[in-house]
């Protein structure tokens, strides 16, 4: 089967738990319970894309251990190609807990040896099969040595064969080495992904102006993610807002990765820019009207929206 999207990113085993507030250090905050599910921002796009009907194929690494082996029977599930997930033996497959309050989400990340952070070129086929269309994170990108020189060979491989690029920064934190490993995939992005304070941190520590970041790096559109708000598009010709759809929220956790997943299956429909911002906005907001992530997504089936000519997509 012909893959529509590769997907470069992480895995992760997530346990997502509603609590009445953070704890101070020290003390214990109370929930009424928590879910075990399937996250990373890799995953992630890579479940909402798939339930939206695209052929997806998944690059990362996962661990030998219980969390590796409930993850693959998820892969499975999904149908998603694992072709290129390599299982090692060597280390664990991330771990993230998530504890969710009234309006905001905490993190605490187990991934400073996670297995998908020591992905190597050599683990993987000389010859990888490339779709039209490519989506790398940016916790790969960060958080990994070893992942990001791996995915770096990759991304130049795909533009030599005119594929298109997506990038989504989703940075946690800004580490030393940030601003470089960043700068080298920004100049091999078609579509940029970020939130608001991801381009201004990026902006920020890149030196640079955001009307000058499309002049400088070569890119083709910039998608800005704004919550609730909808999002923003930036291109050469015209810059335009589109806003955020209403519904009751109970978990925002992997939103900005099932927005991802839903512009770019517009971008693979070829809808109009005003279809993809609608869609993708909808789609993120329908994804935060359950707990967890990718896990939650919908499928296109459960979607109701129609393009300008009135035919459900």
């Amino acid at each position: 089967m012909k893959n529509d999207l590769v997907v470069l990113g992480d895995v992760n085993l997530d346990v997502v738990g509603k609590v009445d507030d953070l704890p101070v250090k020290g003390g214990c905050a109370y929930g009424s319970r928590a879910n075990i599910i399937f996250g990373g921002s890799g995953l992630n796009t890579s479940v909402g894309a798939s339930r939206l009907g695209l052929n997806v194929a998944l690059v990362s690494k996962i661990g030998t251990d219980d969390f590796g082996e409930k993850v693959c029977e998820f892969f499975d599930k999904e149908k998603i190609d694992t072709t290129n997930v390599v299982i090692t033996g060597d280390y664990p497959t991330g771990f993230v807990f998530s504890a969710v309050t009234k309006d905001e989400r905490t993190f605490f990340s187990f991934r400073n040896d996670a297995s998908d952070i020591h992905l190597k070129i050599s683990d993987l086929p000389e010859q990888l099969p490339f779709p039209r269309h490519l989506y790398i994170t940016g916790v790969s990108v960060i958080e990994g040595k070893e992942t990001f020189f791996t995915f770096l060979e990759i991304l130049k491989m795909a533009k030599e064969k005119n594929v298109k690029v997506f990038f989504d920064p989703n940075l946690r934190d800004f580490r030393n080495n940030s601003a470089r490993r960043i700068l080298q995939v920004l100049e091999l992005t078609d579509v940029f992904l970020p939130n608001e304070s991801e381009i201004e941190t990026i902006c920020k520590n890149l030196s640079i102006h955001f009307d000058d970041f499309i002049d400088t790096f070569g890119i083709e559109d910039i998608w800005v993610k704004k919550g609730s708000r909808g999002c923003e598009l930036i291109n050469s010709d015209f810059r335009k807002s589109f806003k955020g759809k209403t519904v009751k929220t109970i978990d925002s956790t992997g939103a900005g990765d099932a927005f991802d997943a839903a512009l770019i299956w517009g971008y693979i429909k070829k809808l109009s820019f005003e279809e993809i911002g609608s869609f993708a906005n909808l789609y993120a907001a329908k994804s935060t009207e359950r707990l967890g992530s990718g896990e939650s997504y919908p499928y296109l089936s459960e979607i109701k929206y129609k393009d300008k000519g009135g035919e459900n997509l």
